[in-house]
This record gives structure tokens, C-alpha cells and sequence, in this order.
């Protein structure tokens, strides 16, 4: 049978250019294995074999993209249609050429973005167009319950972390611990309810509060250390930020497990 199709805009989803585009690469790609083109073609037109076997394999390779934009940097992954992760890479700056190089090299279909920042207006342009694309917003129709007081203020990024909590782990309490620009702590109880968390201040903005908000003390690149005493005002500051996150972290965790026993770090 010719399987049913995505319809978008008012048109099948095989019938727009770029799709078909990528179906006729596939389609030559079938005519070797085919074995010759009579097999491939009859009076001119694809056969329905042909046809299927072709969009079955065009589906197949079908990717969906998440873009997750950050304060700082932008992240990319690509999953195919078994949630399997088959590329993953991270921008510092995002341009056009970039976005447009991911589609040339992947069979895109679908497209969500994550935003917490101001990003280029091209991004959501070319993503409109060329996929069935999805911006993550406090509307969008998510598998929880959220009951943050100002939805609107919620970053995105906050929303995702647990959404993606519930589908690994459906029936736990489940506190999310994002660390990028900024330290996130979310939770997610069993209930499937998100009651909102904790925001705090990330490694790298911890160092340069300690460079900008005083008069000596230098502006350092992070690095662990293993000692808890610092000899000197470098080491100090490293074990002053880097273990402060750990202790930080330890102390929301064990605050968090008074209550919820069986609970879930991400």
C-alpha cells in the first residue's frame, strides 16, 4: 500500500521540493539494487513497488533535529526514527551556513528548538520551511503538568530537562541538574507534576564575579582540584568555585531526598 503521509500546509509532505528532492537521491540509490529500470519504471512512471519501496526508505531515513540554544553556545542532535542519537555537535556562533550544511548532509523531517536567549530570526525562517517545525514555548502541548507560577518566565531549556525525565523515567520523582551559564536544579514528582526548583549561578560566572566585583583577584579558566586547602590565591579560588558547585549540589540532593526517597538525579 502507498503509505499515508504527513500533511503540511496543505500539501503532502512528498509533495514539497525539498522532500522530493530527497526521495529521487534515494530513488537512484534503489536503482541498482533494483537491477535494471525496467523494474524501476513502467511507461515512464514509478511503480507502486518502486514507490514504496523508496518512501519506506525515505522514512526510514527521516532524522528529527533538536536545537537547543543557550546563553552561551548551541546545541545540535539529530535522532532517527528509533530515538537512536546519530549526531550531536555544539556551535559558538550559529550561522546560516551551518543550519544549511546539517540539512544538506541529514534527511531532515521534523525540527524543535529550545531557546533561552534572543537567537537569529533566520534560524526559525529556514526551519519553517523546510521541516515540520516546532518552537518549545509555555504552550506547547507537553506529557506533565506544570505548575510553575510564571510559566511565561519558565526557560525553556528548565522544561525540556524534565519533560525528557518523564520519558526515561516515567514514574519517578526526578530532580534534573542542568549546569551550563547558569546551575538549574528541577523537580518532577511521581505524579508526573512539575513543581519548579532552584536557578544559581554557573562555574565560569562564578570566576569572573570574583574577578569583575573585586580589585585583586585575577580571572582564572576553571580547574579541579583534589585538595580542599589552597596554598595560594589561584588554588584557593579554584577550590573556593569547583568544590562550592559540588557542596552546592550534595546539599540539594540530600535536601531533596528527606522528602522523596526514591529519588531520581539527572
Amino acid at each position: 500500500r502507498i503509505p499515508i503521509l504527513q500533511h503540511r500546509k496543505g500539501k503532502a509532505w512528498h509533495e514539497e521540493k525539498p522532500a522530493m528532492d530527497q526521495a529521487i537521491l534515494i530513488f537512484d540509490e534503489l536503482a541498482p539494487i533494483s537491477g535494471s529500470k525496467d523494474t524501476l519504471l513502467k511507461n515512464g512512471f514509478l511503480s507502486q513497488e518502486t514507490y514504496v519501496a523508496a518512501m519506506h526508505a525515505l522514512w526510514r531515513a527521516m532524522m528529527n533535529l533538536c536545537l537547543d540554544i543557550g546563553n552561551t553556545r548551541l546545541k545540535v542532535a539529530l535522532f532517527n526514527e528509533n530515538e537512536e542519537l546519530v549526531y550531536r555537535s555544539v556551535f559558538a556562533p550559529f550561522t546560516k551556513n551551518n543550519l544549511e550544511q546539517i540539512f544538506a548532509d541529514h534527511h531532515i523531517q521534523n525540527a524543535i528548538l529550545s531557546s533561552v536567549a534572543n537567537h537569529e530570526a533566520f534560524i526559525n525562517t529556514f526551519l519553517e520551511k523546510r521541516a515540520f517545525f516546532v518552537q518549545l514555548t509555555h504552550k506547547t502541548p507537553i506529557p506533565i503538568t506544570n505548575t510553575y507560577a510564571t510559566p511565561k518566565t519558565l526557560g525553556r531549556d528548565r522544561l525540556a530537562v524534565v519533560v525528557g525525565g518523564k520519558v526515561l523515567f516515567p514514574a519517578a520523582d526526578i530532580l534534573a541538574i542542568d549546569a551550563g551559564t547558569c546551575i538549574t536544579y528541577d523537580f518532577l514528582n511521581s505524579e508526573n507534576e512539575y513543581l519548579g526548583g532552584a536557578i544559581s549561578t554557573g562555574i565560569k560566572m562564578r570566576y569572573r564575579a570574583l574577578n569583575l566585583l573585586t580589585e585583586k583577584l585575577p580571572l582564572l579558566e576553571p580547574s579541579k582540584s583534589d585538595k580542599y586547602i589552597g596554598s595560594s590565591t589561584e588554588s584557593s579560588i579554584h577550590i573556593g568555585v569547583i568544590n562550592g558547585v559540588i557542596y552546592e549540589m550534595e546539599g540539594f540532593i540530600s535536601r531533596y531526598i528527606e522528602d522523596y526517597k526514591e529519588l531520581t538525579i539527572i
